[in-house]
């Protein structure tokens, strides 16, 4: 009834769940490989499922680039290419598309071998560099939101005489280039980067939903209606908008 309702596909994407092949997952839960993740380490053969029952044209596959190297994209990529696709993949950093946030993700093609797909010209320079200073919003000085965050370098200090490597990151309106904003980038945790206050070197603070938002290229109207936090939720598991457009385009 499933298959029926749904139709025939031309295209079908998968966001496979990175939990577990995430540099920060594996260390969290001190998996031995992201398969282990007992959540979503094996939802590969779900997608797996649903190419074999959707018999669609296209497949693309997004996650971040260490997924590459795991058991789950070795099986993708062995079964795709044993169902008649040809198979490329690709790592794109948003930057190169003109977004501000050092965001690298791996994507996967799976096309007919008739089909000519060149994901090499995926690759280029942006044409405009902003600045982060395009994308914040009006935050007075005297605003609540900048704070002293005294704990979070009490706890870098701490950091450093471990040699964990830990440490607070800072963002200028003048940078071109800052950190990847996770999915709990509301937390304000330890390496989360801060914005610096203008005039105070002691205050800083996050950036807001609506920034975030700006960042990654995503229209408010798909945020309509949400929660500050689960607005910065829903940005840190997406996509940076940009250099998605220019694979579908190419597609």
């Amino acid at each position: 009834w499933l298959l029926q309702t749904i139709g025939p596909v031309d295209l079908l994407e998968a966001g496979i769940p990175c939990s577990g092949a995430s540099r920060a997952g594996v260390a969290k839960r001190g998996l031995k490989r992201m398969e282990d993740h007992p959540l979503v380490g094996h939802l590969v053969a779900a997608v797996i499922q649903w190419i074999s029952a959707l018999q669609p044209a296209l497949f693309v596959a997004e996650n971040v680039p260490d997924y590459v190297h795991s058991a789950s994209a070795s099986l993708l990529i062995a079964w795709l290419r044993d169902a008649g696709y040809q198979v490329q993949h690709i790592v794109l950093d948003a930057t190169d598309f003109g977004s501000l946030e050092g965001r690298r993700r791996w994507f996967l093609v799976a096309h007919p071998p008739e089909v000519t797909v060149d994901l090499g010209a995926l690759r280029g320079s942006a044409a405009h560099r902003p600045t982060l200073a395009e994308v914040l919003d009006p935050v007075p000085e005297h605003d609540p939101a900048w704070r002293p965050v005294a704990y979070l370098k009490r706890k870098q200090d701490r950091d450093a005489e471990k040699g964990s490597g830990f440490a607070m990151q800072w963002m200028s309106p003048e940078a071109q280039r800052i950190p990847t904003l996770r999915k709990g980038y509301h937390k304000g945790g330890s390496t989360d980067p801060r914005l610096r206050h203008p005039s105070d070197p002691q205050l800083s603070r996050l950036l807001t939903a609506a920034e975030h938002a700006r960042i990654k290229g995503i229209p408010p109207t798909l945020l309509a209606g949400l929660s500050q936090s689960a607005m910065h939720e829903a940005c840190g598991q997406s996509v940076d908008t940009r250099p998605v457009i220019a694979l579908g385009r190419l597609l």
